[in-house]
């Protein structure tokens, strides 16, 4: 980036006003006016035809020029701003008004996004589920291992023996809990205690924090975090999102033109799993799913009250969104309790060793007490 008083040169970002992807163009500010690059092509604009707007202390300003008369340059460096406020460029807009014209869009959007809302509330879920029925699983797991690589970094993931002993037993357990693609579950540990979270991807990987695993103090809530999490990989709900996108794409793109919509969605992989914030029939399911799992495997489901009752107490923490995908409300945790069998639960060994344990969660032994 080159800065004075008299002239900057940086990147800026353009919306062109006909496709909904914006692109990082470069862009040169002088006392003549503005050049545009945009690829190999290069625009020269007189002074007099660039119109400042929406203009936000010295953080950012909109540009518009005549070549992009629906569209914008967006500026976000204070010594563009500074150059464009030395050189005395002119704010306002350079779009005529249109009067009716504009009741009439502003009214056919309205009618529009009625018909979308509706669309949404009543064709969405039911087109991805059918969608998602089509998905061959290998695809599936395919997409889980492109939105892995673009959410997990690599360098943090444990990776040693004692951890993959440890993680060898939560599979045997795992596998006990009857889930579909349960034999092709993947359990990973980032080496993070920041981030009190736990999510799983389509086709079956598990994701751990250490930060969550700190937080346990039984085997029954480890395996019950385990089992909610792979409810949410029994019921595919990581791949209905996906297919919620894809038909998403599809409707703007045939309504704005924007053919490469789709494939955006299918790209961007990580805004796919941050936005994984499961809607109260996912989660229900996943807890109904890790409740039924955990009582045909013997273990004391009341670990999985105990678990939400533990994120639930530092849910006023500031955290990273996508710990969205555990609501812990208290209704949540009354639902559970209310579905709990009071049978005892079957005599078992326990299920990690001292050191197993330690390995997982950093405590010396998992507590022997039954979760109230």
């Amino acid at each position: 980036m080159n800065s004075s008083s008299s002239h900057w040169e940086g990147d800026a970002t353009l919306f062109d006003g006909v496709s909904a992807r914006p692109q990082t163009v470069r862009l040169r500010i002088d006392a003549a006016g503005i050049v545009l690059t945009v690829g190999a092509q290069t625009f020269p604009v007189a002074r007099e035809k660039v119109f400042v707007r929406e203009r936000h202390r010295r953080e950012s300003a909109r540009l518009e020029i005549p070549l992009y008369p629906e569209g914008a340059i967006l500026v976000r460096d204070a010594g563009a701003i500074g150059t464009l406020d030395v050189l005395g460029y002119r704010l306002g807009s350079g779009r005529r008004s249109t009067g009716p014209t504009v009741k009439r869009l502003a009214a056919f959007f309205v009618a529009l996004v009625l018909l979308l809302v509706l669309f949404f509330t009543w064709g969405v879920d039911r087109i991805a589920d059918i969608g998602v029925r089509l998905v061959p699983e290998d695809v599936e797991r395919e997409l889980g291992q492109a939105v892995y690589r673009a959410l997990v970094d690599e360098a943090r993931v444990v990776r040693n023996p004692d951890m993959n002993r440890a993680l060898a037993s939560c599979g045997e357990v795992v596998r006990e809990f009857g889930a579909r693609g349960a034999e092709q579950v993947v359990i990973s540990v980032v080496d993070d205690t920041s981030i009190v979270n736990a999510f799983a991807l389509p086709g079956g990987r598990i994701v751990l924090y250490r930060g969550i695993l700190q937080l346990l103090e039984t085997e029954d809530e480890l395996l019950g975090l385990l089992a909610h999490e792979l409810g949410h990989v029994h019921h595919r709900h990581g791949m209905r999102h996906v297919a919620r996108k894809a038909v998403l794409g599809f409707v703007f793109a045939t309504l704005f033109g924007e053919a490469s919509g789709i494939a955006a969605v299918l790209i961007d992989n990580g805004a796919v799993l941050v936005e994984l914030a499961y809607g109260r029939k996912e989660e229900e399911a996943a807890d109904v799913f890790a409740l039924q799992a955990m009582q045909r495997a013997g273990l004391d489901a009341h670990g999985l009250v105990s678990l939400f009752e533990k994120l639930d107490g530092i849910e006023t923490i500031e955290i990273p969104e996508i710990l969205s995908t555990h609501p812990t409300t208290s209704s949540r945790i009354e639902s559970l309790r209310g579905r709990l069998d009071d049978a005892p639960a079957r005599a078992r060994p326990p299920v990690f060793s001292p050191d197993e344990w330690r390995v997982l969660t950093g405590h010396a032994a998992a507590s022997s007490e039954r979760s109230p």
